[in-house]
Protein backbone atom coordinates (compact mmCIF):
# COMPACT_ATOMS: atom_id res chain seq x y z
CA UNK A 1 0.00 0.00 0.00
CA UNK A 2 2.66 2.03 0.98
CA UNK A 3 4.51 1.52 -2.53
CA UNK A 4 1.67 2.14 -4.24
CA UNK A 5 1.30 5.88 -2.52
CA UNK A 6 4.94 6.72 -3.61
CA UNK A 7 4.10 5.62 -6.92
CA UNK A 8 1.24 7.79 -7.30
CA UNK A 9 2.84 10.93 -5.44
CA UNK A 10 5.72 10.10 -7.66
CA UNK A 11 3.18 10.30 -10.95
CA UNK A 12 1.87 13.68 -9.64
CA UNK A 13 4.82 14.86 -9.45
CA UNK A 14 5.87 14.43 -13.02
CA UNK A 15 2.52 15.39 -14.16
CA UNK A 16 2.77 18.90 -11.75
CA UNK A 17 6.82 19.65 -13.76
CA UNK A 18 4.96 18.92 -17.07
CA UNK A 19 2.32 21.46 -16.21
CA UNK A 20 4.90 23.81 -15.29
CA UNK A 21 6.61 23.30 -18.98
CA UNK A 22 3.01 23.04 -20.98
CA UNK A 23 1.67 25.84 -18.83
CA UNK A 24 4.75 28.51 -20.45
CA UNK A 25 2.97 27.73 -23.71
CA UNK A 26 -0.21 28.91 -22.46
CA UNK A 27 -1.97 25.54 -23.55
CA UNK A 28 -2.79 24.72 -19.76
CA UNK A 29 -5.81 25.69 -18.38
CA UNK A 30 -8.20 24.82 -15.07
CA UNK A 31 -11.78 23.36 -16.39
CA UNK A 32 -15.09 23.16 -14.49
CA UNK A 33 -18.09 22.04 -15.23
CA UNK A 34 -20.25 24.23 -17.32
CA UNK A 35 -22.96 23.79 -14.27
CA UNK A 36 -20.36 24.02 -11.60
CA UNK A 37 -21.51 24.28 -8.38
CA UNK A 38 -20.35 27.62 -6.64
CA UNK A 39 -17.75 25.36 -4.30
CA UNK A 40 -16.21 23.96 -7.22
CA UNK A 41 -15.97 27.18 -9.10
CA UNK A 42 -14.45 28.17 -5.49
CA UNK A 43 -11.78 25.74 -5.63
CA UNK A 44 -10.87 26.53 -9.48
CA UNK A 45 -10.66 30.49 -8.01
CA UNK A 46 -8.50 29.24 -4.94
CA UNK A 47 -6.45 27.26 -7.56
CA UNK A 48 -5.92 29.96 -10.05
CA UNK A 49 -4.73 32.67 -7.63
CA UNK A 50 -2.07 30.41 -5.94
CA UNK A 51 -0.40 29.18 -9.41
CA UNK A 52 -0.20 32.73 -10.33
CA UNK A 53 1.12 33.53 -7.28
CA UNK A 54 3.74 30.53 -8.32
CA UNK A 55 4.03 31.96 -11.79
CA UNK A 56 1.80 30.30 -13.97
CA UNK A 57 -1.96 31.92 -15.29
CA UNK A 58 -3.98 29.61 -16.19
CA UNK A 59 -7.04 30.50 -17.59
CA UNK A 60 -10.65 28.86 -16.03
CA UNK A 61 -12.63 27.50 -18.50
CA UNK A 62 -16.21 25.25 -19.01
CA UNK A 63 -15.73 21.65 -20.13
CA UNK A 64 -17.42 23.32 -23.10
CA UNK A 65 -14.21 24.95 -24.34
CA UNK A 66 -12.55 22.48 -26.69
CA UNK A 67 -9.10 20.67 -25.18
CA UNK A 68 -5.86 22.32 -26.41
CA UNK A 69 -3.65 21.21 -24.43
CA UNK A 70 -2.88 20.14 -20.27
CA UNK A 71 -5.82 20.39 -18.19
CA UNK A 72 -6.10 20.41 -14.25
CA UNK A 73 -9.95 19.23 -13.78
CA UNK A 74 -11.59 20.32 -10.69
CA UNK A 75 -14.63 19.14 -9.56
CA UNK A 76 -17.28 16.80 -11.52
CA UNK A 77 -17.00 17.88 -15.18
CA UNK A 78 -17.83 16.00 -18.75
CA UNK A 79 -14.31 15.04 -19.00
CA UNK A 80 -13.77 13.19 -15.96
CA UNK A 81 -11.59 10.06 -16.16
CA UNK A 82 -13.26 6.86 -14.39
CA UNK A 83 -15.96 7.49 -11.58
CA UNK A 84 -15.56 8.73 -8.27
CA UNK A 85 -18.33 7.03 -6.31
CA UNK A 86 -17.21 7.89 -2.53
CA UNK A 87 -19.94 9.62 -0.66
CA UNK A 88 -18.48 10.83 2.49
CA UNK A 89 -18.73 14.47 2.29
CA UNK A 90 -15.01 15.74 2.57
CA UNK A 91 -12.91 13.36 0.75
CA UNK A 92 -11.51 13.72 -2.45
CA UNK A 93 -8.99 11.94 -5.14
CA UNK A 94 -6.49 13.58 -6.90
CA UNK A 95 -5.05 12.07 -9.65
CA UNK A 96 -2.79 12.15 -12.85
CA UNK A 97 -4.89 11.99 -15.97
CA UNK A 98 -4.30 11.59 -19.96
CA UNK A 99 -2.82 15.29 -20.18
CA UNK A 100 -3.48 16.64 -16.82
CA UNK A 101 -4.37 16.06 -13.40
CA UNK A 102 -8.00 15.34 -12.05
CA UNK A 103 -8.91 16.85 -8.82
CA UNK A 104 -12.72 15.20 -7.76
CA UNK A 105 -14.28 15.18 -4.34
CA UNK A 106 -17.63 14.49 -2.48
CA UNK A 107 -20.29 16.63 -0.93
CA UNK A 108 -19.80 20.55 -0.34
CA UNK A 109 -15.90 20.24 0.60
CA UNK A 110 -14.36 17.43 -1.35
CA UNK A 111 -13.28 19.54 -4.28
CA UNK A 112 -11.92 22.41 -2.02
CA UNK A 113 -10.32 20.08 0.54
CA UNK A 114 -8.46 18.20 -3.13
CA UNK A 115 -7.67 21.53 -4.18
CA UNK A 116 -5.62 22.59 -1.31
CA UNK A 117 -4.09 19.50 -0.82
CA UNK A 118 -2.72 19.36 -4.36
CA UNK A 119 -1.32 23.09 -3.91
CA UNK A 120 0.20 21.65 -0.20
CA UNK A 121 1.52 18.21 -1.07
CA UNK A 122 2.34 19.30 -4.98
CA UNK A 123 3.35 22.45 -5.44
CA UNK A 124 4.51 23.22 -2.36
CA UNK A 125 2.05 25.89 -0.67
CA UNK A 126 1.76 26.06 2.94
CA UNK A 127 -0.55 27.58 5.27
CA UNK A 128 0.60 28.35 9.13
CA UNK A 129 -2.16 29.54 11.73
CA UNK A 130 -0.91 32.74 13.93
Amino acid sequence: MKKLFVLLLSVLLISFCLLSAQAATADAMIVISENATDTEKYAARVLQDYLQQGGLELPIVTDATEKTGFEILVGKTARNYGSFTNTIDGSYRIESIEDGIQIIGAGNRGTVYGTYAFLEKLCGFHWYAA
